[in-house]
């Protein structure tokens, strides 16, 4: 039921985060409430969303409510937020060749992608 009413979001919001007829892969909320949504980027990476109570698109989030992440052979496996100061970390596997190895990005409560965390907003472990 919640997978299903998380979609018609997507869906309302007019593909401006989820791709048709896709859903989110990964949800958190933030301490005001607001969630932010995680889909994976099929080449490799991630996009971020945030959405108001009411469900509409946070447009002050990111670049018109989007934040996106691309890492090729990447695969976000969870969403963490901050519950002290809302900074978003996303954690998950990226392969090179055969190697797979986890990474972790970071991005600012406001969907910008913290430059300082690590080399360039990332950190390959």
């Amino acid at each position: 039921m919640i997978k299903r009413i998380f979609y018609i979001l997507c869906f309302i919001s007019l593909n401006l985060f989820c791709s048709e007829g896709t859903t989110p892969n990964l949800i958190a909320a933030q301490s005001d409430g607001r969630k932010i949504f995680l889909e994976e980027i099929p080449t490799g990476g991630f996009r971020l969303s945030r959405h108001n109570l009411d469900g509409s698109i946070d447009n002050t989030f990111g670049i018109n409510g989007v934040a996106a992440f691309t890492l090729s052979h990447a695969t976000p496996h969870r969403i963490q937020i901050n519950p002290i100061n809302n900074e978003i970390h996303v954690i998950g596997s990226v392969f090179f060749g055969k190697t797979e190895q986890e990474f972790e990005t970071k991005f600012t409560p406001d969907g910008i992608l913290d430059q300082k965390f690590g080399q360039n907003g990332v950190i390959i472990k």
